[in-house]
């Protein structure tokens, strides 16, 4: 690998991290603004990633108009708190239930910040990297 290579894997890198941790973050902000709010329950928890390390709570609830709807959290976290049989208050999109956020669960949001920290942390050592590698190298 060359020199060159290192800043531009690094921005690569971070612009993803930024664009995820962004996207969740508008998407939570959305959901818990404009959503339908509807009681749920936590039905159990998937395993995210390739190595089982990290869960998101799988939840269920009615939407307004009585259809039943079975989804998960959008991001998988290994500090969930949500519990099998726990009561909650589902945020969901009307325009397509499956897209839902449930309101007390904080690790979607922590989640998404993390992804726009680190995005940040390795945006900025590209950056840097460029600097020295263009310019002073």
């Amino acid at each position: 690998m060359t020199p060159t290579m290192i800043p531009i894997l690094a921005l690569l890198l971070g612009g993803t991290f930024v664009y995820i941790g962004v996207r969740e973050l508008r998407t939570v902000t959305w959901l818990r603004r404009n959503g339908i709010r509807v009681p749920g329950t936590v039905t159990g928890r998937r395993s995210g990633g390739n190595t089982g390390s990290t869960t998101a709570a799988v939840f269920e609830f009615d939407t307004a108009d009585g259809r039943h709807v079975r989804t998960s959290q959008r991001v998988s976290t290994n500090f969930g708190m949500l519990r099998a049989g726990q009561a909650v208050t589902v945020a969901y999109d009307p325009d397509k239930p499956e897209r839902a956020e449930i309101i007390e669960a904080k690790t979607t949001t922590a989640g998404a910040v993390v992804a726009l920290l680190v995005g940040s942390i390795f945006s900025l050592a590209g950056i840097v990297a460029g600097v020295i590698v263009f310019w002073v190298l």
